[in-house]
This record gives C-alpha cells, sequence and structure tokens, in this order.
C-alpha cells in the first residue's frame, strides 16, 4: 500500500508529541487513504492533508498532555518524535529561565564572561579579515610588487640602524623611469610618495589631508578606474598640472558626495587644485592615511629620493626574475649616474609590504582571543559543574520521588 503525502505525515509527527493517540489517528488517517487511494490517488493525497489541515491540534495536545500527566514517566526520558522532542527542548528552557531568576548573579556572571571573550574574538577576526583575509583593491593584486633600493653603504656601515635598513630605501623617479623603460619581466612600473597638509575648500579650512602625488601609470599598474571623471593626462602629468583625483571617502566627507564635483577646486598646501575625478568605493593606497587626493607631482619631485614604486609581473615571471632585473637596471643607471651609484635594487610582494611587518602581531592577537573564549567555557564548565555537585542530594530525592510515582502508579 502506498504512503501518505510525506508533508502531511511530517506536519503530524512534528505538531503531536509521540502518544498512543497520536499513532491512533495517524493508523486511521493511513489507512483511509489507501482505501481512498484505490479511486484516485491525487484525490487521496489531497483528502488527506486536508485532514491534516483541520485537525484540532490545540484540542489533541492538551488532552495528550493531561494523559502524560496521569502517567508520569521516569526522570530524563523523552517522548519520541519531533514533537516530543520539540517539547523536551520548550520544558528545558523554561526550567533554565527559572534559575536564571533565581540567580541573576550567577547568571550575569556566566553571560558577562562569554560576551567579553567572543566579543574580543570577533573584533580581533574583524580585523584578520580586513587586513589578511581580504583581498586588496585591485585588479589581481598577487601579481603586484613593491620595489625597494637597496644601498651598499647601509650594507657595509658600522651604524647598526643603517645596517638594519640598507634593503629599504626608496626609489627617485630616475628610477621609476629606468625600470619602465627598460621593459624586462613586468607588465608595468609606476611610482608615487605622498605629502599631507592643510585643505581648505570654498574659503573654509578643514584638517590635514593626504596628497598622493602619482604618474599616470599607476593607475594602469594597479588596474583601476575612477568611478567618476577621467584621470590625469600625459600632457597633465608632464607639466605638473594641479588636478586632483579624490578618494570615494573624501568625495563624500569633505564635498558632500555631489555629481557636480567634477570641476571645483580646493587648496591644498596653498596650491590650488581642479576636481577631475573620484575613484569608487574601497580602493585605498598604502599609506598612514590611506590617501585623499591623488595629483600629478610637481616638476622638483625628480630629486627627491621619496617614491616608492610599484610595479606588475609579466606573464609567466616570478618575484625572483622582477628582482634580478631591477638590481640590473638600478646598477646600470648608478654607472650613467653618479648620483645613483652604489645602489641596487629588490622586489617584495605588494601584500607583504602592507601587512608584512603586522601579520604576525595580528595572527598572534587573534589565537590569544580564541584562547581567552577556550578558557572562559572550561571556566564556566567547572562552574556549573560545581553547582550541580551542591544540587546532588536535591537531585537524589526528586529521582526517588519519581520512582516511587512509577511503582505505585496501577497497571495499565
Amino acid at each position: 500500500m502506498s504512503r501518505p503525502p510525506r508533508l502531511g505525515r511530517l506536519l503530524l509527527r512534528l505538531l503531536l508529541p509521540r502518544h498512543e493517540i497520536a499513532d491512533a489517528l495517524e493508523g486511521d488517517l493511513e489507512e483511509e487513504h489507501g482505501r481512498r487511494r484505490d479511486a484516485s490517488r491525487v484525490r487521496a493525497d489531497l483528502w488527506y492533508l486536508g485532514q491534516i489541515a483541520t485537525l484540532p491540534w490545540l484540542r489533541l495536545r492538551r488532552r495528550i498532555r493531561q494523559l502524560e500527566v496521569r502517567a508520569p514517566r521516569r526522570v530524563g526520558t523523552r517522548g519520541g518524535g519531533l514533537g516530543g522532542r520539540i517539547d523536551a527542548w520548550l520544558a528545558d528552557a523554561r526550567v533554565a529561565a527559572r534559575a536564571l531568576l533565581r540567580h541573576p548573579g550567577y547568571a550575569g556572571v556566566a553571560v558577562g564572561t562569554l560576551a567579553v571573550s567572543i566579543g574580543s574574538a570577533t573584533l580581533l577576526y574583524s580585523v584578520v579579515d580586513g587586513v589578511l583575509l581580504r583581498p586588496l583593491p585591485y585588479e589581481r593584486p598577487d601579481e603586484l610588487l613593491t620595489v625597494y633600493l637597496t644601498s651598499d653603504e647601509g650594507r657595509e656601515s658600522d651604524n647598526e640602524i643603517q645596517r638594519s635598513a640598507w634593503d629599504a630605501h626608496r626609489a627617485s623617479r630616475a628610477h621609476v623611469e629606468a625600470w619602465r623603460s627598460a621593459g624586462g619581466p613586468l607588465a608595468g612600473v609606476a611610482g608615487y610618495t605622498s605629502r599631507s597638509g592643510p585643505l581648505e575648500v570654498g574659503g573654509v579650512a578643514q584638517e590635514d589631508i593626504e596628497a598622493i602625488l602619482v604618474d599616470r601609470q599607476l593607475f594602469s599598474v594597479l588596474g583601476v578606474q575612477p568611478a567618476l571623471g577621467r584621470l590625469p593626462t600625459e600632457e597633465e602629468v608632464a607639466s605638473a598640472a594641479p588636478v586632483a583625483v579624490l578618494r570615494h571617502q573624501t568625495w563624500v566627507e569633505r564635498f558632500g558626495g555631489t555629481p557636480d564635483v567634477l570641476g571645483r577646486g580646493f587648496t591644498h598646501r596653498d596650491t590650488p587644485y581642479d576636481v577631475i575625478g573620484v575613484m569608487p568605493p574601497g580602493f585605498f593606497f598604502p599609506t598612514d592615511a590611506g590617501g585623499d587626493f591623488w595629483a600629478p607631482p610637481p616638476v622638483e619631485s625628480r630629486q627627491w629620493r621619496t617614491y616608492y614604486a610599484v610595479a606588475r609581473l609579466g606573464p609567466a615571471s616570478t618575484t625572483e626574475d622582477a628582482t634580478a632585473f631591477l638590481e640590473a637596471t638600478a646598477r646600470r643607471l648608478g654607472e650613467e649616474s653618479p648620483e645613483h651609484n652604489g645602489y641596487g635594487a629588490r622586489a617584495v610582494p605588494h601584500f607583504d609590504h602592507l601587512v608584512g611587518p603586522f601579520s604576525g602581531g595580528i595572527r598572534l592577537l587573534f589565537a590569544m582571543a580564541l584562547l581567552v573564549v577556550v578558557i572562559a567555557c572550561v571556566n564556566l564548565a567547572n562552574l556549573f559543574l560545581a553547582r550541580a555537585s551542591a544540587r546532588r542530594a536535591e537531585l537524589a530525592v526528586r529521582a526517588s520521588l519519581d520512582q516511587s510515582s512509577l511503582t505505585s502508579a496501577p497497571a495499565r
């Protein structure tokens, strides 16, 4: 005989606890369904579902509860089926609520301990996710490299500070242009530097912001385009035109996030700029402030040795290939220009440049936060065990009373 619809049987077992009444009802419905199925299976299924939908659930559950009170079960037993398990969970919840109301201090200590430990772990996980797990807001960030100059004088110096920083010198624009023009295993090279100063919008002075001085190739190396407006042209970069591309956050906070920001002017460090673009949300630069706007570097910055160089690996190239190429090019530039003599180069993955000094500490803090959670759970478990041992006599009396009621109950 074909079984009734699974949905109907599931509802019946979910809404009624396991009992002789529920079993008898299920058997009667299944038997009638079998008789009706001989005429039409579809009509039999519809009839079965209709009976399930129109049953007096509350009255049946109340009657079953009355019968269960008259015939108590052993301590710790539960009714069969999903309905019985739900009733048991509700009963446990009611007991727990009464216990919490009787001992609010104990409940406060337990909840507070868990809240502090879980909150600290959640906070540090958000840091780990934002710094270590979430990909950088650039196109194929695993191909990006940060390039440092290495100093022969610093490596051989007797000064411990100079020796520790011999391979972490910033480059000049001449180095960036030499690496870019030489080609090699790199798909692109660009440089940037930064400087902070007061912002003035509409004649009103505001807080200091950070300007990132870049060449146009940097945006193509990173693989990003403005969400609004355009990038500086080659002519604007060559002539150091006072044009600026705003960070999305700066556009919202300093300029109100209005679309008519293009063409508006502002002043930074006594230099007037015109806004020509706005970068997409989430885009930032690896500086202390993340960059507030991007502008072409001034002409005199060619002599600055304050540039970070960013490169993108070409197809089938490795970081070791890039380091060998950058080193050879820097040495060749030193032979041609005495002011650049004595410098080599090395490349590191851009991600390591951003979080390398902090990744170990962040992981250690996150591990310590997880350890705090484990310690809190162990302490709470010991506290619960201590309370349970203190109630041993009470539980023994309850079990004895329940066993005696079962012994004295009349046979059915």
